[in-house]
């Protein structure tokens, strides 16, 4: 598939931000991931390229990233599904005090899904968000 040629500036963004992320910046990594997750700005979508750039940023501390890899192992996505991976990785972005990362851990334990299902470890995770 070829896709329409981008205005110069949407080309420089890109490629800066690439070099960015290829020096180890983080936000950059992350910029990237979403573009491949979901297409754009020149990039097909692509999960396993989008998993390669959460990781970067995730093993930074990056709290979106880690949310964002999360997400792949939890659904399959560029990876196969892996709810212990998914756990882990959400329980990082949780530290950080990402409220979606949270809230999954919640719902992994009202559900029982990789874990042994435990209601009030879920309530630990789900209180004042909406449920």
């Amino acid at each position: 598939m070829k896709l329409p040629a981008l205005p110069p500036q949407d080309q420089a963004l890109t490629a800066d931000l690439r070099q960015r992320a290829e020096l180890g910046d983080a936000a950059a990594q992350m910029a990237l991931g979403l573009l491949h997750h979901h297409g754009g700005n020149g990039a097909l979508r692509n999960d396993v390229e989008a998993l390669k750039w959460f990781s970067l940023a995730a093993s930074q501390g990056h709290p979106a990233a880690q949310f964002c890899l999360a997400c792949l192992y939890d659904t399959g996505c560029g990876v196969a599904r892996d709810s212990g991976r998914a756990l882990e990785w959400y329980q990082k972005a949780a530290t950080h005090s990402f409220p979606l990362a949270q809230f999954n851990i919640g719902i992994i334990h009202l559900a029982g899904d990789g874990v042994a299902r435990d209601p009030s470890e879920a309530a630990r995770w789900l209180p004042n968000r909406g449920l």
